[in-house]
């Protein structure tokens, strides 16, 4: 139907198809869900959720369990597509490659899997460890970082199995990388998360000190270091912008940080007053910041925008968030 809009002196004027997109395009931007529409319900009921993570092209929902696999769901006519049995334990976590044609899966029982969804078949690799979490290239499919359990961050490529320990600032670790000759063997044993920017171009690592290292993905070579608080609160996550100018942080101490990636100052502090309960995941949606809690009874989603500002928050069932993610074309926020 079209549009036509009157002024007062009578005089009309009707929209164009495209002027009526970019309208309804901006309307999308804007706008934020205001209560449960649907439910996707697994008719055996038995398969208890750890992660979740949408196609590039938002028509397939890939849903990790606590038995190892992977639960593909045809977001638009909410049914169950394929079932991807790989894995003995828990999926921590799931990525898809730019091209939505491979999914990265990894899990407690040390394997890391890269499924050709077009085959349905897959390659693996093992590690020395569980791995938390791993992040495939947006562009080139065999390459992917992953963060094995009390590890050095890896770079792992499929095409010849090779792994890469990523490089640290050893005097931010608290080293000295002249004189310590044996620090690389004796520095603190803990986590760190890393995660490859929107281009692939960079690598981002965070440790348990709150330190985040920046390393170019060819050389391998660190560009920049820095931390986020004099504290050293753990990093559990990074979350970039669509136009990849911004940086979301999510750590231990309940604070969602944004940086700009031009000279990473911190331009907004996310946080709710008086409620020290940690963030499951936060990410960027257009104009807004998502957050979900990660406690069992706490089902909140809050929504800011960008300057920081709080606009709503969202509750359900007494039931921890354990993913999110927002359908472009549906308006849509889907949680686990």
């Amino acid at each position: 139907k079209r549009m036509s809009y009157s002024s007062s002196d009578e005089s009309s004027y009707e929209m164009s198809l495209d002027e009526e997109e970019a309208l309804q395009a901006e309307v999308d931007k804007n706008f934020i869900p205001e209560c449960i529409v649907d439910k996707l319900d697994d008719p055996t009921d038995r398969y208890k959720l750890t992660c979740m993570k949408l196609s590039f092209d938002q028509t397939i929902l890939a849903v990790g369990t606590h038995d190892g696999r992977v639960i593909l769901w045809n977001y638009h006519n909410r049914s169950i597509s394929h079932i991807l049995v790989a894995h003995t334990r828990p999926v921590t976590s799931l990525s898809w490659s730019g091209d939505g044609n491979f999914l990265l899966t990894s899990s407690v029982d040390w394997q890391l899997n890269r499924w050709d969804i077009r085959k349905m078949e897959y390659d693996s690799m093992s590690f020395d460890s569980m791995i938390i979490h791993a992040d495939i290239h947006p562009y080139d499919q065999n390459k992917c970082v992953v963060s094995p359990w009390m590890e050095q961050p890896l770079l792992v490529n499929f095409a010849d199995k090779s792994k890469t320990s990523l490089p640290m600032d050893l005097k931010r670790w608290g080293g000295n990388q002249n004189n310590d000759t044996n620090f690389e063997s004796n520095r603190p044993v803990a986590n760190s998360i890393a995660n490859f920017n929107n281009d692939g171009d960079f690598i981002y690592t965070g440790n348990y000190r709150g330190i985040i290292t920046v390393i170019n993905t060819e050389t391998l070579i660190i560009e920049y270091t820095f931390s986020i608080s004099a504290s050293g609160p753990s990093i559990k996550s990074f979350a970039f912008s669509p136009d990849g100018k911004e940086l979301l942080v999510n750590s231990t101490d309940s604070c969602l940080r944004i940086y700009d990636i031009e000279d990473y100052t911190n331009t907004s502090l996310l946080m709710i007053n008086d409620d020290p309960l940690p963030w499951r995941t936060a990410f960027f949606y257009e104009n807004y910041i998502v957050g979900g809690r990660s406690e069992k009874p706490e089902h909140k989603i809050y929504i800011w925008d960008k300057q920081g500002n709080f606009k709503k928050m969202l509750t359900g069932p007494n039931e921890g968030v354990v993913g999110l993610e927002w359908h472009d074309g549906l308006t849509e926020l889907a949680r686990t």
